[in-house]
């Protein structure tokens, strides 16, 4: 807002909490303290402390953004308390409080990092609490509080004032920011996403020559260079010819789809239920407990289980969602296909989730996997969630499923082009490394294009 109270703008809107914000000194950038509770058992917490009008951040990490809230970024990933963050002078570096490093989590000391998240550096050293640091407009004096001088448990806090003087040797980088340049200049923008025939790829294949001689790795080839070409798929989509029947009724194209990981082959055979297709004895889950696919085709529900707290977390929901996690546990499991369709374990049915697009992908799942629509699926799943059998009163007797309807059927005519990849040799460990096709995996349920 305007010193006068007037033109009041929210700078953030991310669910969690925001605070002690200070800009930096031609007041261009912004930098705070804040709390990004994760979906599930944390958020739901945080709402229901933020209706009372309270907040409990115990883990705080550093944010900075433009003046305007634009381009804002975490530029601390410590799970720890960090705050009272303020810019050095240059704006290139933030310094702030944080009891980082320490278990019982009483510990405060003042800390230092780059503005890109690089150079974490700590500043102080003293037991107790340092925190609350500033600097004075030229930067060569450092103000911050502290209760170093007080015996444990005193509650009794100073103001100290120090003399700054930056002598950081600049001496070799860690190996932990050598890697984060890397990734830096390869991930960003100007380098098109490094996709087919882009100059960013171009680019960063120089550049990943230029690094691997500066770390000494040698060619696979010597005369070569680093390049060796390999064939790399990129494009898929679904062949004509494919066709999906359920119960004897065959869908319409719009009805099915099937990841670029299915395997090429014809199944037929008894449809069953198997949950979510998850099966982990970590989190006490096993959707095939007593369910025998062995032989069979697997039906399974997309996604995760909303109710189930094992679920909470961002990472277990992309782990045991995952489409490949599901037909390789199916797989396993001894189906010998594998259908799946967003039918949450719920009432009522939420709105329904598209079906995703084909895309070119690795190794095959080692069965064939489509994707339907409920209305696919909406006369048998019932009868398959009560634990009945899919008989001929499903539909047509003489093409159920279970009486030896093929449930894929395709064919596929490829052509191939060729790329480069990387190949080195370590010398100081004696081994290759070479980016390399071993052959290509070709999916009938699928058409994969190359260029």
């Amino acid at each position: 807002m305007e010193a006068d109270g007037k033109n009041v703008r929210r700078l953030t809107n991310a669910p969690g909490y925001d605070g002690g914000a200070f800009f930096n000194a031609d007041c261009s950038k912004i930098v705070w303290r804040a709390s990004r509770p994760k979906p599930g058992a944390e958020l739901e917490e945080y709402r229901s402390l933020l209706v009372q009008g309270l907040v409990k951040p115990s883990k705080l990490e550093i944010w900075v953004a433009n003046s305007d809230g634009s381009d804002a970024r975490q530029i601390t990933y410590l799970g720890a308390a960090s705050f009272a963050p303020f810019f050095f002078p240059d704006g290139k570096r933030v310094i702030f409080s944080s009891n980082y490093g320490d278990p019982s989590g009483r510990e405060f000391d003042l800390w230092a990092v780059n503005i890109d998240g690089s150079g974490l550096e700590r500043i102080t050293f003293a037991p107790g609490f340092d925190g609350f640091p500033m600097f004075s407009p030229d930067g060569k004096r450092l103000a911050f509080s502290s209760n170093r001088a007080f015996p444990p448990g005193a509650h009794q806090t100073d103001v100290y004032v120090a003399r700054w003087v930056d002598a950081r040797a600049p001496g070799p980088k860690l190996a932990a920011d050598r890697i984060r340049d890397d990734v830096v200049w390869l991930a960003d923008p100007v380098r098109e996403g490094r996709g087919i025939g882009t100059a960013g790829l171009d680019a960063a294949g120089v550049y990943l020559e230029r690094r691997m001689r500066e770390l000494g790795l040698l060619a696979v080839e010597p005369q070569a260079g680093y390049r060796i070409p390999f064939d790399v798929p990129v494009s898929v989509h679904l062949e004509k010819s494919s066709s999906v029947s359920i119960g004897g009724v065959a869908l319409a194209a719009d009805a099915f789809t099937a990841p670029g990981f299915s395997d090429s082959t014809t199944v037929k055979g008894r449809l069953v239920l198997a949950g979510y297709g998850i099966s982990n004895p970590e989190i006490g889950r096993d959707d095939y407990a007593g369910v025998n696919v062995r032989g069979k085709i697997a039906l399974v529900r997309r996604f995760v289980p909303e109710s189930d707290p094992a679920f909470a977390s961002t990472e277990s929901q992309r782990r045991f969602g995952d489409l490949r996690y599901k037909a390789w546990v199916a797989r396993e499991h001894g189906a010998t296909g594998l259908v799946m369709v967003d039918w949450p374990d719920a009432s009522p049915l939420p709105e329904e989730a598209p079906l995703p697009a084909p895309q070119a992908e690795g190794t095959g799942a080692g069965i064939p996997v489509v994707l339907v629509k409920r209305a696919s699926v909406a006369r048998a799943m019932p009868l398959l969630a009560a634990d009945k059998e899919v008989t001929a009163a499903l539909a047509n007797p003489e093409a159920a499923v279970e009486t030896g309807q093929p449930l894929f059927k395709t064919q596929i005519t490829p052509t191939r082009a060729r790329i480069t990849g990387v190949g080195f040799f370590d010398r100081v460990h004696g081994q290759m490394g070479v980016a390399q096709s071993n052959g290509i995996e070709l999916h009938p349920i699928l058409k994969v294009e190359w260029r």
